[in-house]
């Protein structure tokens, strides 16, 4: 019945079981470094979920059944060891904050930045950096971010200069850019 739940700091390496937590609202695994792996369907009965801190934690990958998470509204990854996010991240479509902060991110399906229409604060320094401007083929176009019509607040990494380019044109992200 526990609303708020916080493991953090307690060295735990494994989350094995699909606990039944139906009116968990927050839920803190933050600064358990040698978490790496959390099951799949983990989050299934969780259909409450508001607040996820998965931070400083060496997960590589969020588990399947992650999208059942529809309440979601902040998802903290910062410094943890996922290069690639799920395309199901995309049908979190309650989510205000998502901070992907200093990991090594190498990929970001096309789509799922602009299914997140609510997102207000999106950080991610030291992290993606490989944004597209106009180009098709994989990973994410930059006009992903310029459809977000709530964000306030945008911290990212740029590696090219047509990015750069694209960035300095935006008036729509030039108010939120950090």
């Amino acid at each position: 019945d526990a609303e708020r739940i916080s493991f953090m700091r307690n060295n735990i390496l494994e989350l094995y079981e699909k606990p039944n937590c139906p009116s968990l609202k927050t839920l803190m695994l933050h600064g358990n470094p040698a978490l790496d792996k959390i099951c799949d369907g983990f989050f299934q009965y969780m259909p409450s979920l508001r607040v996820l801190d998965l931070s400083h934690t060496s997960i590589s990958e969020l588990p399947s059944g992650f999208s059942s998470l529809v309440e979601l509204q902040y998802l903290d990854l910062y410094n943890t060891n996922i290069r690639s996010l799920p395309r199901e991240l995309g049908s979190l479509v309650t989510l205000r904050f998502l901070l992907l902060s200093h990991m090594p991110l190498e990929l970001i399906p096309g789509g799922v930045i602009c299914s997140l229409t609510r997102l207000q604060v999106l950080y991610m320094d030291l992290s993606y950096g490989d944004w597209k401007v106009g180009e098709s083929g994989n990973g994410v176009d930059f006009q992903e971010l310029e459809s977000l019509r709530r964000l306030r607040a945008l911290d990212i990494t740029l590696q090219s200069l047509e990015a750069l380019e694209r960035l300095a044109r935006s008036f729509r992200l030039a108010g939120s850019t950090r």
